[in-house]
């Protein structure tokens, strides 16, 4: 990967993660006066957001890992500081050094750590950024609004609510005892997939009633 390929990439990448974060604030900032309930969190995007966190843990200690052998082994003649191995022109002037020197083993180090270093650091800014995104929607909670649902921090309006169904009572018990129903709504069907799109929301037990009239009233 080429520097101004990187830094496109990088810039694409921060980009997106603040318009994301940003949207979300705003659009649920702009409905404050509307809530009625909070429902249940976005499990399925904060269990993404830590797999993406795990793959940014795992790509920072390979750059790491290789970064440090290299600066281990060039370290004593040819590198002042663990900074020079970020300075691509240096590098470059390196590998013609070695190249022009016949040093074949001194070569093939600094060629893989100067071939790989973008491509490297693009994988590690593009899961932490995704990471963050995944986990900010993941936190963020399904809600019951005067005029609609918040499902998956996407809105909409109770006219668009298919159908709904309500299952049995459970029970949390992890820190606190909390009884709830799980409520099942068929969204519109998606576009991309043409299906119908269920979700699956937790509503605490003494909200059945609310959630209940406002379901009725459109359906």
């Amino acid at each position: 990967m080429s520097g101004s390929l990187f830094i496109i990439f990088v810039s694409g990448m921060i980009l997106l993660t603040i318009i994301s974060v940003l949207k979300i604030n705003v659009d649920r900032k702009q409905r404050e006066d509307q809530e009625l309930i909070r429902l249940n969190r976005n499990t399925t995007d904060l269990i993404m957001g830590f797999i993406w966190t795990a793959l940014f843990i795992v790509w920072s200690a390979v750059f790491s890992y290789i970064a440090l052998n290299v600066y281990q082994g060039l370290s004593e003649e040819y590198m002042d500081s663990f900074s020079q191995l970020f300075d691509i022109e240096y590098l470059s002037s390196l590998r013609l050094y070695f190249s022009e020197n016949l040093m074949l083993s001194e070569l093939s180090t600094i060629a893989y750590l100067e071939n790989n270093f973008f491509m490297m650091l693009s994988w590690m800014i593009g899961t932490l950024c995704l990471s963050i995104i995944f986990i900010h929607r993941g936190l963020q909670k399904n809600k019951i609004y005067k005029n609609g649902i918040l499902v998956n921090n996407k809105f909409v309006n109770w006219e668009k609510v298919n159908n709904y169904e309500w299952s049995k009572i459970y029970e949390k018990s992890l820190f606190k005892k909390n009884k709830y129903y799980e409520l099942i709504v068929s969204l519109p069907e998606a576009k991309l997939w043409n299906s119908k799109n269920k979700v699956n929301l937790e509503v605490d037990y003494n909200n059945k009633e609310r959630v209940e009239n406002m379901l009725k009233k459109y359906n």
